[in-house]
């Protein structure tokens, strides 16, 4: 549901978070994979949100919302949601949004399923692995920058910047309860080098503090950092077509990457393919 009036955008349902780079439908983002900050921000929020245009350069947005990807709050308590966005120039623009509120946590650090391999998945987040001994909440809080420029006609390059809190988390494996913290960065850049080759490449980093939110079942304890890089071509033979090609390549300080055998590695190598018919 969405209502303008003057310089205001009220909405209200179900909507994407303001936080990253990376949106939930693929095909509006320029890698097959996706980044580890996304795995680690909020994908979508149901509540309401209310944006102002302060000018033609400015944009203040609010709102209250059930919390990371909840339709349903799990909380007594709301998320509230604070952005701006300000555009220096036509091609250079800075988003900077926050996310506060109280949020579930498990009591444990357990899984009631395994984690799929690759993937690097926040265990305090609603698509994370269910806990295994109930849930409690603790106040979450994210810090999001989105810095956006236009090189050239041709060239795109943007920075996201994460650091996320979340107090009342289990932080060690005898059960220890604290704040769990990490922060990290990713970076892009998109060139079309014409009509129908494009070319996008993506580095960044994650450091966990205490080790839990890139855990794997099996991870050893104690702080990690996770890093990848990402490089995909795409071709569209045709306006609505476009295939894409991508090699990708992770490493951690500590295991976090299971293989078949049940063995977790400290780095990762992956070739992906896909085909978007977009209609």
């Amino acid at each position: 549901m969405q209502y303008i009036t003057g310089p205001w955008t009220l909405i209200g349902g179900k909507f994407n978070s303001m936080s990253g780079v990376e949106v939930p439908n693929s095909v509006s983002d320029t890698n097959i994979t996706r980044s580890i900050l996304y795995g680690h921000s909020p994908f979508t929020h149901t509540g309401v949100r209310a944006v102002n245009a302060l000018s033609d350069a400015t944009t203040l947005t609010m709102g209250v919302n059930n919390g990371w990807d909840q339709v349903s709050g799990m909380t007594v308590s709301k998320t509230g949601e604070f952005a701006i966005n300000q555009a220096f120039t036509k091609d250079t623009s800075l988003l900077f949004d926050v996310y506060d509120g109280a949020e579930s946590v498990p009591t444990s650090l357990g899984w009631a399923g395994a984690i799929p391999v690759g993937t690097i998945t926040n265990m305090y987040s609603a698509n994370a692995g269910t806990p295994l001994s109930g849930i409690r909440s603790g106040n979450r809080t994210l810090l999001d920058m989105v810095f956006t420029s236009n090189l050239t006609p041709s060239l795109t390059f943007i920075l996201n910047a994460d650091h996320s809190s979340q107090q009342n988390a289990v932080i060690g494996p005898l059960g220890q309860v604290g704040t769990e913290m990490y922060w990290g960065w990713a970076g892009y850049l998109n060139y079309q080098i014409d009509d129908q080759y494009r070319v996008s490449f993506r580095a960044e980093q994650l450091h966990d503090l205490s080790g839990v939110a890139v855990a794997a079942p099996g991870t050893a304890p104690g702080s990690n950092t996770v890093r990848e890089a990402t490089l995909t071509l795409g071709y569209a033979p045709v306006k609505d077509f476009e295939l894409r090609a991508e090699l990708r390549g992770d490493s951690a300080d500590k295991g976090v990457f299971a293989a078949s055998n049940g063995i977790l590695y400290q780095n990762m190598v992956t070739y992906g393919l896909q085909g978007i018919y977009k209609f």
